[in-house]
Formats: structure tokens, sequence, C-alpha cells
């Protein structure tokens, strides 16, 4: 069975991400070393096509770096990195478009600051379900 594309898209960005830190997680983490990246959510925007075996979109995923303040320029540092990075994860049927950034201050942990960057990356895809 033909991996979907939404999956492919996540894959292949969690497989980017963990090859710049083995501290990357598919959910958030009771307990880690800081910097690391989460691979969170994702949204679709299919498109409708006039052959019902093209699946043809957008979709938005969520890569969330979490880090100490004090330490913030490991966590932006690292940012960069992925953000670089993200053209390298296009393929015959996604491709990068676009990369929107937030970095914003928690104060969730008791004992430290933490610094969370948000990346909304952009992709569009074009996928022959027939398996062409």
């Amino acid at each position: 069975m033909k991996k979907d594309i939404l999956q492919s898209i996540y894959d292949d960005t969690f497989k980017l991400c963990y090859g710049l830190t083995k501290e990357t997680y598919n959910s958030l983490p009771e307990v880690a070393p800081y910097p690391f990246i989460y691979v969170g959510e994702q949204f679709d925007q299919p498109k409708r096509t006039k052959d019902p075996y093209i699946t043809a979109g957008s979709s938005q995923l969520t890569v969330h770096i979490y880090g100490l303040k004090k330490k913030r320029r490991l966590m932006t540092d690292l940012m960069r990195k992925v953000r670089l990075s993200l053209p390298q994860t296009d393929n015959n049927i996604h491709q990068f478009e676009n990369v929107n950034t937030v970095i914003q201050e928690e104060n969730s942990n008791k004992t430290e600051s933490l610094v969370h960057g948000i990346l909304t990356v952009d992709f569009s895809y074009l996928q022959d379900e027939r398996g062409n």
C-alpha cells in the first residue's frame, strides 16, 4: 500500500530534523536535554483535480524547537539549521515552498525560562494514487 502524502511529508521532515539532532521527537518529551525538536501539527488543503486518482494540494507542518532562555543562541542556531535544510526534503511528490518563524518565551518550566521557536513549513504536493 502506498504511503499517504501527508505521512511522507512528516517522515521526510522528521528524518531531516533527526539528522541535525538526535533530540528529535514526535511528541513532547517528559524529559529531554535542551535544545530539542518536536515535529508537531500538520494541516492539509487538498485541491480538486479532474483526475480522481491525482492528489494535489498544500500542507503545513509545524516544527517546534525548545531551548533554555539563558542559552537562546543554541536554539536559534538549531532553528537556522532546520530552516536552511528544508529544501532537501523535496522529492518527486512534494516540494518545500516557504517557512514562517516565531520565537516566544515560555515559563512552563518552573526552574528555568524557555524559548520556543516555531517553524510553520509550507509544502505543495502532487501524487498519482495509481502508483505511477
